[in-house]
């Protein structure tokens, strides 16, 4: 698999026109535009780029700023102090008026990424999400390949091939182990769970064929105790939080 990258996926915005570490993405089941950060892992139909700071409802209450991405704050969580009309009186403390309405307003529901419906099975079984084949695994037996539909949120894995017993994959492409395998369907219950303890595991690497820059790996990941689908819809889940 090809190792993650903190730039902008490939058709999406840069982050110099998005706050860091945002990008967009287009739903392909209604072509709208949504934003999404795959480190906080939020998600918002609003640029978050338009987001704006609502005005205190008077110049004698101290508002803090809103919280960033167009999200208002709940008027409990904006405590201010309201000077007394008459110096003897006590100092009182009263809730702000309603903020002005942000010119962003977050919309319901907006998808995490391309949303399952969206997920169709690939006709070629090597392409993302597909089921390229199977292979020996000593000592657990045949294991089916599950490739990864998505290399990160909104933007497409790559191929992964099963050739005479030995995995292939290209650019951005990602494969786990699973004991079936359904094109375009993701089941955390049936990856297979390795038992390692006092065991070995032995592989060998042929990077003949990598480019400059790629990062061919082997990762142990938790996904069959994973129950979350993650922001890939596949249950996928790293120490670099990709998905």
């Amino acid at each position: 698999r090809t190792a993650p990258r903190l730039s902008a996926p490939e058709g999406v915005q840069e982050k110099d026109q998005l706050p860091n570490a945002w990008y967009s993405a287009a739903d392909p089941s209604t072509g709208k535009v949504y934003y999404y950060n795959p480190f906080l892992k939020q998600v918002t139909w609003s640029n978050p780029a338009l987001a704006t700071i609502p005005a205190p409802a008077s110049p004698a209450i101290a508002v803090p700023a809103s919280p960033s991405f167009g999200v208002a704050a709940p008027q409990a969580a904006i405590p201010a102090q309201v000077a007394p009309a008459v110096p003897a009186a006590p100092v009182a403390t009263v809730a702000p008026a309603a903020p002005a309405a942000s010119a962003a307003p977050v919309a319901a529901a907006p998808p995490a990424a391309p949303p399952p419906a969206a997920m169709a099975a690939p006709s070629d079984p090597s392409g993302a999400g597909g089921c390229p084949g199977s292979i020996d695994f000593g000592g657990v037996g045949s294991v089916s390949l599950v490739n990864a539909k998505w290399n990160m949120p909104g933007d497409p894995g790559g191929r992964v091939e099963v050739n005479a017993g030995r995995i292939h994959p290209h650019m951005k492409g990602r494969s786990y182990f699973s004991h079936s395998c359904t094109a375009g369907s993701f089941d955390n219950t049936q990856y297979v769970n390795l038992k390692l303890l006092g065991k070995t595991i032995r592989y060998t690497t042929d990077v003949s064929g990598a480019l400059c820059g790629c990062n061919a790996a082997l990762y142990l990941t938790s996904m069959r105790q994973h129950a979350d689908p993650s922001m890939c819809y596949d249950h996928y889940c790293d120490a670099s939080n990709v998905c």
